[in-house]
């Protein structure tokens, strides 16, 4: 599914009716509140449409835990982080943090300022 598609998809879910318009479960998904860890994986695969040199690039993302379960909504409404878990003891960009600051510390002593989460990804290739 290209990134796009994936993003445009909150236009087909209606939280009231907890229902989709179109093919919208990557992304109740990559929404569902439970969900903690993703990890995703893409590869460029040539030759596979006889008749076309186009390459088709394939994506697989993993969820856990894993959501999307039947006749649940993927979150519950509220004021934002207000049903945290309790070891997300802060409330970062709207979303439930173990930490004030998200961060992640790479080889060499660098360190970038992460503040993307699943709902912020989103919203960012919107405006790429």
């Amino acid at each position: 599914m290209k990134v796009s598609s994936f993003v445009h998809a909150v236009i087909f879910y209606n939280y009231e009716e907890n229902s989709c318009y179109s093919n919208c479960s990557d992304y109740t998904q990559a929404i569902w509140a439970t969900s903690s860890q993703v990890g995703c994986a893409n590869n460029r695969c040539d030759n596979l449409q006889p008749g076309t040199t186009e390459p088709i690039y394939l994506m697989a993302c993993l969820y856990t835990p894993a959501g999307n379960i039947p006749n649940m909504r993927p979150y519950e409404a509220g004021e934002v982080c207000s049903k945290c878990p309790e070891k997300y003891r802060y409330c970062l960009h709207k979303q439930c943090s173990e930490t004030s600051v998200s961060s992640i510390v790479l080889p060499f002593g660098i360190l970038i300022a992460s503040v993307l989460t699943l709902h912020t990804l989103a919203l960012m290739s919107v405006l790429v």
